[in-house]
């Protein structure tokens, strides 16, 4: 005996095999396939087509959709630190859209990628846009703030008022600070911190007043100097606790 194959493309893959069953067929080899006009999980194509005639009990091959091919995945190229346009160039050469917003830094320069949404490395599927933080510079605020902290505490520390910090002076400020980071920074030797020697230099304003000439750029010059910095860090901690209040 013969029997009609009936059209299954289309159906899920349980009803296709009850229609074939139905008709007097069995279900052969099931394979499957991405698809993008098919759902996942219904049937692509079949073999015999339908309409043909085939003996009663033959085997129809299944090919079963498994949905869109997922898209390749790409490395996101890392752009810390590149300018704005170097950075957006090679991240569009690579397949990603671009987003920018700016923000306040104090260790990257104006114009230079501060940070990037997903980071440099990470495989991400296309389409996908990259979020990009651009530096404005220094918050200018911040940087007079942390100067006047760092003058003050200096002014507080100097017991007797004579404009330089003893070992035990400066460990007040900084209880970390061991003696030999104490003997490198006296750079005359003479046992006693001096403003200069903390990077604290008075500027001659020439209004009679002692202010700090401390700025971004003496902070970064001096980034090897553990007193300062851990000054810093304590002082701004500090601040933002206050702050905070």
């Amino acid at each position: 005996a013969t029997v009609t194959v009936p059209d299954v493309t289309g159906q899920a893959q349980a009803a296709a095999a009850q229609a074939l069953e139905s008709a007097g067929l069995t279900v052969g080899a099931v394979t499957e396939a991405y698809s993008d006009t098919v759902p996942a999980g219904s049937v692509v194509s079949q073999d015999p087509q339908a309409g043909s005639v085939v003996t009663y009990g033959a085997a129809v091959r299944l090919v079963v959709s498994k949905g869109p091919e997922p898209a390749a995945k790409v490395k996101v190229p890392n752009v810390t630190g590149m300018t704005q346009a170097a950075a957006a160039a090679a991240l569009e050469a690579a397949g990603f859209s671009v987003s920018v917003t700016e923000a306040h830094s104090n260790l990257v320069a104006v114009g230079l990628v501060v940070s990037q949404t997903p980071f440099g490395g990470v495989e991400v599927s296309l389409p996908a846009t990259v979020a990009l933080v651009v530096s404005k510079g220094p918050d200018a605020d911040a940087v007079e703030r942390t100067r006047q902290l760092l003058a003050d505490s200096f002014d507080r520390a100097d017991g007797d008022g004579n404009g330089e910090l003893t070992l035990e002076e400066a460990r007040s400020l900084v209880p970390t600070l061991s003696e030999a980071m104490f003997a490198a920074l006296d750079a005359d030797g003479n046992g006693v911190l001096s403003r200069e020697e903390v990077g604290l230099a008075v500027s001659g304003c020439g209004c009679g007043c002692a202010k700090s000439d401390l700025s971004l750029d003496s902070l970064k010059s001096r980034a090897a100097d553990l007193f300062l910095g851990a000054l810093a860090l304590v002082l701004l901690a500090g601040f933002g606790q206050r702050r905070g209040k």
